[in-house]
């Protein structure tokens, strides 16, 4: 089952497997916006936690995209041993419904490059160049 959670309790699991390198403060939300910028009001933003056994992801407002009020996701992780099993798939989803409810009509992302084929499947179109050969933007409509 699905829990919304906090930050506080997704934290420990960004710092650790998702960014444990990361030399910048890990925050509840991000001011990156669409295609690159970055706009501090997103920081105002409230931020939506997931939390699935031991994976998590997170969601919040996104800016505008073509006149479009979109949502963002970030911070997707899910354990090597739950990967394959829909997991992540059922975080996605649930990420959409609050989109809809926010009255987002487009999903925004970036993500890495080892995991493209699960944003693809999931609706996704991949956006412009790699990043640092890293990540990518990539878009779903609602």
């Amino acid at each position: 089952m699905i829990e919304t959670v906090t930050f506080e309790d997704v934290f420990p699991i960004w710092k650790m497997h998702l960014w444990p390198h990361r030399e910048s403060a890990i925050e509840s939300n991000s001011a990156m916006t669409w295609l690159g910028g970055i706009d501090m009001s997103l920081m105002l933003a409230s931020a939506t936690f997931w939390k699935f056994q031991n994976a998590v992801l997170s969601g919040h407002y996104g800016g505008m995209i073509n006149g479009e009020r979109a949502f963002r996701t970030r911070g997707l992780w899910v354990p090597p041993e739950s990967r394959g099993q829909g997991v992540a798939t059922s975080l996605m989803q649930t990420a959409f419904e609050t989109a809809r409810r926010e009255n987002c009509v487009v999903v925004w992302t970036y993500p890495r490059k080892s995991s493209i084929g699960f944003y693809e499947s999931n609706g996704f179109k991949r956006v412009g160049p790699w990043v640092d050969d890293q990540n990518c933007y990539a878009i779903a409509h609602l």
